[in-house]
């Protein structure tokens, strides 16, 4: 999200130019991550209580906004529509509604924020 900002402050920057090139498969990139972080997590928590996925996510501190687990889902469902019309045919499809879809990565850097921001506060 930072790439386009700071190619505006620093024109003249090449590294800034270069990765503005491959901003839209960056963001792709970065959903794929978040999103494999959460299974990972998913799949230690399984590995450590033996019960079911499913009922990992029925457990009530999942839902508890005063984890960071909470705010790790809400990001990972907002960034899930973000991920699948990353594209070009999406960008035909959607035609000026793709812009308004897009500008949920700015509500899905928040929920990630919150999330980094309650997991360092935790006890």
């Amino acid at each position: 999200m930072c790439i386009r900002p700071l190619h505006d402050l620093f024109p003249k920057f090449e590294l800034f130019s270069f990765l503005l090139k491959f901003r839209r498969e960056i963001g792709i990139m970065a959903g794929v991550f978040g999103i494999l972080h959460g299974m990972g997590s998913f799949i230690e928590q399984h590995n450590e209580t033996s019960k079911a996925y499913l009922d990992l996510l029925a457990e009530p501190y999942t839902w508890n906004y005063q984890f960071c687990v909470f705010w790790g889902m809400l990001a990972a469902l907002v960034s899930l529509p973000l991920i699948l019309t990353s594209n070009g045919f999406s960008t035909s499809f959607l035609k000026q509604n793709w812009k308004r879809l897009q500008r949920l990565s700015y509500v899905m850097f928040l929920l990630v924020s919150i999330h980094i921001f309650v997991f360092k506060h935790e006890a």
